[in-house]
């Protein structure tokens, strides 16, 4: 009993430097970006050029510690399963992402009425591959096809691309082969917050190369009958709560709903 007080006084403590931490940098790059920005309005042309690179990688930090976030309160919390329509999570998404990238196009084929019991944090995970696609191609027009296949037992969502595909470093580390240290340095923080999402579901996610150009993510889940929900409601931290839905689950990436601005850090 005394061990565990201990473990959970430390916790406690981390997590408090850890906010401390983090909110100590955002106020500091919030210097930095606000004297970017001076420097970029009232600076000639060539001196405002130098300002823009500044002013970039602070916001490419502050995205990276909000990730960094994303993931401690993932992986800080007890994994709880619910019920979703998944067209209704892939349509939402690309729909939020079709407004953010009006130049993507965009393809859904997802079968209606279809119910999966798994996390709720599924959404973000599709959120970040398919952003991830959009973003990271090396086309002229972004062009992303999200699949959704059922099978005995199984749900396979497939996000397939027209991108320059997944660097081999990144594939070994989702694939529990390496260490994550090479994510820190690349813009695979994402897919591995995907790997942390998928396997709080139970499910697999893997890699493939698209013909001619591209490449092909599958997340494989696992498709419960009724009972096999009850059962999984009874071991071990996993839960079950059809019917407690988490408003995270309705709210679009990013926004207040979602998380916090102000918490970011």
């Amino acid at each position: 009993m005394r061990d565990r007080t201990d473990e959970v006084e430390r916790e406690r403590q981390l997590a408090s430097l850890d906010r401390m931490l983090r909110h100590n940098i955002r106020n500091e790059l919030n210097v930095v970006q606000g004297r970017a920005e001076m420097i970029s309005d009232q600076a000639s042309d060539e001196i405002a050029e130098l300002a823009a690179p500044i002013e970039d990688a602070a916001e490419r930090i502050l995205n990276q510690s909000n990730k960094v976030r994303e993931i401690v309160e993932l992986l800080s919390k007890p994994a709880t399963m619910t019920t979703l329509d998944l067209a209704g999570v892939v349509t939402g998404v690309v729909d939020q992402l079709e407004g953010e990238y009006p130049d993507a196009e965009i393809t859904v084929e997802v079968p209606p009425n279809l119910e999966l019991t798994t996390v709720p944090e599924l959404k973000r995970a599709v959120y970040e591959l398919v952003e991830n696609a959009v973003v990271h191609t090396d086309q002229a027009t972004p062009e992303v096809t999200v699949t959704v296949q059922q099978s005995d037992g199984t749900v396979e969502l497939n996000i397939a691309d027209n991108g320059p595909g997944v660097p081999p470093e990144e594939q070994k580390v989702i694939g529990g082969n390496s260490d994550i240290q090479p994510l820190l340095h690349s813009n695979g923080m994402e897919l591995w917050l995907v790997k942390r999402v998928v396997t709080r579901a139970n499910g697999t996610i893997r890699f493939e190369d698209r013909k001619p150009h591209g490449s092909i993510i599958t997340i494989s889940l696992p498709h419960l009958d009724c009972s096999e929900e009850r059962h999984l409601g009874s071991q071990g931290e996993t839960s079950f709560r059809s019917s407690d839905r988490n408003p995270m689950e309705d709210a679009p990436i990013g926004s207040s709903e979602s998380h916090n601005r102000s918490d970011d850090l």
